[in-house]
């Protein structure tokens, strides 16, 4: 008799699921997390620099074919890690350039930043 009250009184319990988050320190952008998860190469934080570029508002990248196309959307602020900042500052260079194009035929300029990140 008390194992049946036991188990109705268990059976009417709303059960709770509970999922555990996982997020990266507040301090740690991911140009470094990549750089760190992937084995110290600078391509993958090279890539995960200009996608979160992308994602903060500051980078459009578009693709068709043959070409990629970044297009600067704001200018560099003090809210930016220094990694992306120098992204920013150094593929559009003069400030004047608001958009990049390139191919893997013609890829200096991105390059030439990716050697300055």
């Amino acid at each position: 008799m008390v194992y049946t009250v036991i188990l109705i009184f268990l059976r009417r319990r709303p059960k709770s699921i509970e999922v555990t988050q996982y997020g990266p320190p507040e301090a740690v952008t991911p140009a470094p997390a990549a750089f760190l998860w992937h084995g110290c190469t600078f391509e993958r934080a090279f890539v995960s620099a200009l996608i979160s570029l992308g994602w903060r508002g500051y980078l459009q990248i578009h693709q068709n074919r043959e070409w990629y196309i970044l297009e600067k959307l704001r200018e560099p602020d003090s809210k930016l890690p220094s990694e992306e900042s120098i992204i920013l500052s150094t593929l559009f260079y003069p400030e004047s350039i608001h958009t990049y194009k390139f191919s893997s035929r013609d890829c200096t300029w991105i390059l030439e930043t990716y050697q300055k990140f």
